[in-house]
């Protein structure tokens, strides 16, 4: 949820947003943390044209708005759907290089989804976001290295950290 939304923003301008935690409910249910600061990050040397492709995954549709803006700023390419259903539609010939899905979604969990998704795109490189991080087939996937954990509520600052490592060539900051 944007603060002051309706009203014009400076880009780069100071944003207060909601990211909701556990607790399924609307923006403002369950633990949430403020993202005080939304701001491009600067260009670096060797800084790549080819812009990584996020695929997010996230049945909440005010959070799915707010982690694909998030996700913009940072400056990559994302395609947000809601489900698991939705993202196996998305054509094979577009790859992505990383998927950034909840692990409670409904009809296919995350995880389940990214082993999915990797039948068609093998170099997938993918991120859960959960608030149930103690899940055992969660751990089990992080600790083989099948996917990067990212627990709910995250900061800004987390989500640009974890698409910078799970990201590779053609992020950012590459």
């Amino acid at each position: 949820m944007e603060e002051g939304a309706g009203r014009p923003q400076p880009r780069g301008a100071e944003r207060a947003l909601a990211i909701p935690g556990p607790g399924g409910g609307g923006p403002l249910e369950g633990r949430a943390t403020m993202v005080t600061e939304m701001k491009p990050l600067p260009s670096e040397p060797g800084h790549t044209t080819t812009r990584a492709r996020v695929l997010l995954v996230e049945d909440d549709t005010g959070v799915r708005s707010v982690i694909a803006r998030m996700i913009e700023v940072l400056g990559y390419n994302v395609v947000a759907v809601a489900n698991g259903k939705a993202a196996k539609r998305l054509p094979k010939r577009a790859p992505f290089d990383v998927v950034l899905a909840d692990f409670r979604l409904p009809g296919t969990p995350g995880h389940k989804l990214v082993q999915q998704l990797r039948a068609r795109w093998p170099d997938l490189r993918a991120i859960i976001m959960t608030g149930y991080a103690e899940d055992a087939e969660i751990r089990a996937g992080h600790r083989d290295g099948s996917w990067r954990i990212l627990e709910k509520p995250f900061s800004f600052e987390a989500l640009a950290a974890e698409l910078r490592t799970a990201g590779g060539p053609g992020h950012p900051t590459s």
